[in-house]
């Protein structure tokens, strides 16, 4: 909701700066201090204790110049605006993703199609062409031999 109301106050604000920036670019009342100047007035400013003096033209390209970049500053508050809210309208009208699906628990080891380790004696399976028993090899079970390295 907070969203929502500060893109309706930054497009009321921008709309509002482009609009007062329009109007103050295409009058042709010239004003110093909120007093409306006649040609050949002269309009004296004072900031920081110095006083600045303006001719009826000099005040009117004054006038023209702020109102331009009031429409510059509220144009770039307006789409900014704009894009907040059209960035707010498409995220909530948006579907949540699926969840996703729960995974089955892993199944239980299942014993293999073999009998477990070779225990010794003579070997389980008889020897092709109907000959002797294989034995396992002699060194079978044996710590390997270190060969030298080349």
């Amino acid at each position: 909701m907070k969203k929502i109301l500060g893109t309706v106050i930054l497009l009321a604000l921008g709309v509002f700066m482009v609009l007062g920036g329009i109007g103050q670019t295409t009058t042709d009342e010239v004003t110093c201090g909120g007093q409306v100047m006649a040609p050949g007035d002269i309009c004296q400013e004072i900031r920081n204790g110095s006083t600045t003096e303006y001719t009826y033209d000099e005040q009117k390209e004054n006038d023209r110049n702020s109102g331009w970049v009031l429409v510059g500053i509220g144009g770039v508050l307006t789409a900014i605006g704009l894009a907040t809210g059209v960035a707010t309208v498409v995220g909530r009208n948006r579907r949540a993703p699926a969840p996703a699906p729960v995974p089955a628990p892993y199944p239980a080891p299942q014993p293999g199609p073999y009998p477990g380790p070779y225990q010794g004696g003579p070997a389980p399976y008889p020897a092709p062409n109907g000959g002797p028993a294989r034995q396992p090899h002699p060194g079978a079970g044996a710590a390997p031999t270190q060969y030298p390295h080349r």
